[in-house]
């Protein structure tokens, strides 16, 4: 489990560092919702379930970008957008599906309840 924690964190440290050099995207609304939903790696499902406008707003940003221009960014700008869209959709799908039931058998071997 510490394990996971620490990719967590550092895949978050990493979103963050990413944000500063994407000049071509503004990302401050997703790092926004990292600063506020996400602490020591966790990410507070619950809370953002109840007001996930800013990850609507930042999701409909994603779609507005001109793929033209995508051409032009700098490879960090491209790889900063590309981990912060893959983590946003992430956690886009799993409020879908929040809560999520504690299921049967094989899931209780799968996925400790916590």
């Amino acid at each position: 489990m510490k394990i996971f924690k620490l990719a967590l964190i550092i895949i978050f440290l990493l979103s963050l560092y990413l944000n500063l050099f994407s000049s071509n995207f503004d990302h401050s609304v997703y790092d926004e919702i990292l600063k506020k939903h996400v602490e020591n790696g966790l990410v507070d499902y619950k809370a953002l379930k109840t007001n996930d406008a800013a990850l609507d707003k930042y999701l409909k940003q994603l779609k507005q970008i001109n793929s033209n221009e995508f051409e032009n960014w700098s490879k960090d700008e491209k790889l900063a957008l590309w981990i912060n869209a893959y983590n946003a959709i992430t956690i886009e799908g799993i409020l879908r599906s929040y809560p999520i039931e504690y299921g049967g058998i094989l899931d209780r071997i799968r996925f400790p309840k916590n």
